[in-house]
């Protein structure tokens, strides 16, 4: 009997499951919302009205000679405007587009050789310091031995006196 209930009760649990499912999917069947499709707007047309009654009975042509004369009248204007924003630019010939090729070669090798001599000043200065740094070193060893060399001295001369003053 025991193992009886150990089973019954996930079955039932199981089976509420199932059933719980199967109910909210009978309901969401029933219970759809309905979609309302949009109508398309329709597109506005801006329209005018014209009362053709109003309109003269005959439409006279302009002159073919006035209509000449505005159209020539037009292209000047635009030739004069034409005229007045082009930029003329100088033609040169060959040799003078080769000289001027040339000054500037001239002037970029001359800059060059401007930055070269700077960097080879640089250059002798930084070992110019680096020498006279070498220098001080040496000269500040030199002066160390020295004064090493004439504490020495005075030691020497201190240890002489006392074993002078012991032999006496």
């Amino acid at each position: 009997m025991d193992s009886r209930k150990r089973i019954l009760r996930p079955f039932f649990l199981a089976l509420a499951l199932h059933v719980t499912i199967l109910v909210l999917f009978a309901l969401s069947a029933l219970l759809k919302t309905k979609v309302v499709k949009e109508q398309p707007v329709p597109e506005i047309i801006h329209a005018t009205f014209v009362d053709l009654t109003k309109l003269p009975k005959e439409i006279k042509p302009e002159p073919i000679e006035k209509v000449k004369s505005i159209e020539a009248q037009s292209q000047t204007e635009f030739n004069q405007k034409q005229k007045l924003t082009e930029i003329k630019e100088p033609q040169n010939t060959p040799e003078q587009n080769q000289a001027a090729a040339r000054a500037l070669v001239e002037k970029a090798e001359k800059a060059r050789a401007e930055a070269n001599n700077a960097k080879a000043a640089e250059k002798a200065k930084e070992e110019a310091k680096k020498e006279a740094a070498e220098r001080a070193r040496e000269e500040a060893k030199k002066a160390e031995a020295a004064q090493k060399a004439k504490e020495a001295a005075k030691q020497e001369a201190a240890e002489r006196a006392k074993i002078e003053a012991r032999k006496v």
